[in-house]
């Protein structure tokens, strides 16, 4: 019949049956009569921090949790703690892996040629990925070359999936295109891809 308010609680994560992080915090909750309110935990997860501490995490694609809590209630001037649990996932982000399929060269003159790269970019999470603002950097031994996507910004790989794309840079005489020329392109090329990806959770910064 009356309005409560909670003005703090404390809390305790718990991975893989093992305390993770424990908080105590004000907050400010309030419960209407007859009805019910909503409670927001600040939880935040370092990826360093959990990684560090429970290294068989690292190929996985997500974790299990469970999150102890008491809400301090305050009613008509008495005080009492009412305890719950959660428990649930919370997914393991890893950088998507780019992987130069085929390699070749056209438009070739003395001074400059143009890079095609036959790419696959692969998604390890289990959350979409949007690729769309990736910068990538071609490894051909000696020789380093920046290529670029035409997908645009809007292009996204679903969880677990890959995306065939075309790369495609130019390379100068200063560069190492008299090398490659004269000596083919030898080895396994290698791709590296860097910049912002997009998750449904935010942006995020990988590579350099």
């Amino acid at each position: 019949p009356v309005s409560i308010q909670a003005p703090r609680f404390r809390y305790t994560l718990m991975i893989g049956g093992v305390e993770f992080l424990r908080s105590r915090t004000m907050a400010r909750v309030e419960l209407p009569a007859g009805s019910s309110g909503r409670l927001r935990l600040p939880v935040r997860i370092s990826y360093y921090d959990l990684l560090r501490g429970y290294p068989d995490l690292r190929d996985a694609a997500e974790v299990r949790y469970r999150l102890h809590a008491a809400v301090d209630l305050s009613v008509i001037g008495s005080s009492i703690e009412i305890p719950f649990s959660h428990e649930g996932t919370v997914p393991i982000f890893r950088p998507p892996v780019a992987t130069a399929a085929k390699v070749r060269l056209a438009d070739v003159s003395l001074t400059k040629a143009r890079l095609i790269v036959d790419a696959e970019i692969e998604n390890p999470n289990v959350f979409e990925l949007g690729i769309g603002e990736l910068r990538y950097e071609l490894d051909l031994g000696d020789v380093r070359v920046a290529v670029h996507c035409s997908a645009a910004d809007g292009t996204t790989i679903g969880p677990l999936q890959s995306e065939k794309v075309t790369l495609t840079g130019d390379i100068t005489s200063s560069e190492g295109l008299l090398k490659l020329l004269m000596n083919g392109i030898s080895g396994v090329p290698k791709l590296s891809a860097s910049g912002l990806v997009r998750t449904p959770y935010g942006m995020d910064i990988i590579g350099r």
